[in-house]
C-alpha cells in the first residue's frame, strides 16, 4: 500500500472511530439508570467505549492475519493510534456530564445534557468532516443534520424511559 493509501486509510479509521465512539457513548448514556451515580455512569461509558475499541481492534487484527499475514508491530501500532479518535470522542459528553453535575444538574438532568451534547457533536464533527471532503454546504448540512436527527431518536428514548 502506497503511503498515500496509508494515510487516507487512517483518516477514514480516525473518522469511523470518532463516530462510532459517540454513537457508543449515546447509546450507553440512553440505557443509564435514575438509581445510578456520576461516577457508575462515568465508568460506565469508559469502559464500554474502551471495550468496545479493544474488540474492534482485535477482530481488525484478526482480519488482517488472516487476509494479509502477520501485520508488523508497526502496522498494528499505527491502527491503534488510528481508532484512539474512538475515545477521544467520548471525553466530551463525559466532560459535560461531570461539568453539568458539578454546576448543580440533578445526575437525570447531567445525563440528558451529557446526551445532548453527544448529539451535538456528532452532528457537528459530520458537517465538517463533509466540507473537509469538498462536500457542498448544502450536502454537508444535510448530512449533519441526518446525525443529529438520527442521535435525537436517542435523547427521546431516554426522555420517554424517565417519564
Amino acid at each position: 500500500m502506497t503511503q498515500q493509501g496509508i494515510a487516507s486509510r487512517l483518516t477514514a479509521q480516525r473518522v469511523a472511530s470518532a463516530i462510532y465512539g459517540l454513537i457508543i457513548t449515546g447509546a450507553v448514556l440512553a440505557g443509564v439508570s435514575a438509581a445510578e451515580s456520576r461516577r457508575a455512569v462515568i465508568l460506565e461509558v469508559l469502559a464500554v467505549v474502551v471495550i468496545y475499541w479493544m474488540t474492534e481492534q482485535y477482530a481488525e487484527y484478526l482480519g488482517r492475519r488472516l487476509t494479509e499475514g502477520h501485520p508488523g508491530w508497526s502496522d498494528v501500532l499505527a491502527d491503534l493510534r488510528g481508532t484512539l479518535t474512538m475515545i477521544e470522542a467520548t471525553l466530551i459528553p463525559v466532560a459535560v456530564l461531570v461539568i453539568a453535575e458539578l454546576a448543580g444538574a440533578s445526575l437525570a438532568n447531567a445525563v440528558t445534557l451529557s446526551l445532548v451534547s453527544t448529539v451535538v457533536t456528532l452532528a457537528i464533527l459530520i458537517t465538517a468532516l463533509s466540507r473537509a471532503a469538498r462536500i457542498s454546504w448544502y450536502g454537508a448540512i444535510v448530512s449533519g443534520l441526518v446525525a443529529g436527527f438520527t442521535g435525537s431518536a436517542l435523547v427521546l428514548l431516554k426522555a420517554a424511559a424517565l417519564h
